[in-house]
């Protein structure tokens, strides 16, 4: 179903500060790369430790939207990568899910909601 994952790195783990405003207790953060033969997009994955060992995951690209003079894509061609295939879900989503498998190793908490289905 899903690619094989891309590698990717544990880049920082820290802890929440402002526990007052937001109520996680530490955020994990990721990345890895997705490399075509046009460019190389990185993409960071943030996974947030709740209590009652609930977790979270958000991912996104980090691309500047705002294109080098060289460069011959416009603005309007960076914010529809989308469309055009360069995201492809296959790499990313297996990626995401090594990375979900590994955090449930190291910190042993249940990323899915525990029960019977």
């Amino acid at each position: 179903m899903f690619n094989t994952p891309l590698p990717y790195k544990l880049v920082q783990v820290k802890s929440n500060k402002y526990i007052s405003t937001e109520s996680y207790s530490n955020e994990m953060i990721f990345r890895f790369y997705r490399h075509n033969e046009k460019c190389c997009i990185k993409y960071i994955v943030s996974v947030k430790s709740y209590d009652n060992s609930f977790l979270t995951l958000d991912f996104y690209p980090k691309i500047n939207l705002s294109p080098k003079r060289h460069y011959s894509d416009s603005i309007q061609d960076l914010r529809y990568r989308m469309l055009t295939g360069q995201n492809s879900f296959g790499y990313i989503g297996g990626t995401i899910l090594d990375i979900m498998n590994y955090i449930q190793q190291q910190t042993n908490k249940q990323t899915y909601a525990p029960g019977d289905f």
